[in-house]
């Protein structure tokens, strides 16, 4: 086996490595939530954007009952410059929640193991090494009339 084999062979998998040890792709995405929702538990952030345009926030989860929004949240006031910690929201005060739900996508991580193949096929194949990697450096010399290429 080629010395450049065992090389481009060895930079794939550390490649395929390091995509399975650093890499976890999470999409946000806003949901819209039915007003006619009686009970309900959101555990991730939300904002509950209130008629007199202010905003609560809610860190961490809350609960949604017929009535009232019950959790530990922070008031904004309009200009967003002063605040207050509140326990509950009264659900007719609320003009609406924006929370987020997070959802892995595979796509990018199964997309990124094709990287060692990729890899492994150049180093078998000299023109696909060529036509990924390149060759430094390309060299073209000019005879007057058209230019050859002499190295690449």
């Amino acid at each position: 086996m080629k010395r450049s084999t065992i090389f481009f062979c060895f930079a794939g998998a550390v490649v395929f490595c390091l995509t399975f040890s650093t890499c976890v792709f999470i999409s946000t995405q806003v949901k819209p939530l039915d007003k006619m929702t009686e009970k309900i538990v959101i555990t991730s952030p939300t904002k509950a954007h209130l008629y007199d345009g202010s905003m609560v926030v809610f860190p961490d989860s809350f609960e949604m009952t017929g009535d009232v929004i019950i959790g530990k949240g922070i008031r904004y006031d309009l200009t967003r410059e002063h605040s207050t910690r509140v326990e509950s929201v009264p659900r007719d005060s609320v003009a609406f929640l924006e929370y987020y739900e997070e959802s892995e996508q595979p796509g990018p991580l199964l997309g990124s193991l094709l990287a060692p193949f990729l890899v492994g096929a150049a180093a078998t194949n000299e023109k696909i090494h060529k036509a990924l990697f390149g060759s430094c450096p390309t060299v073209y010399s000019f005879d007057g009339d058209k230019y050859s290429l002499q190295a690449g």
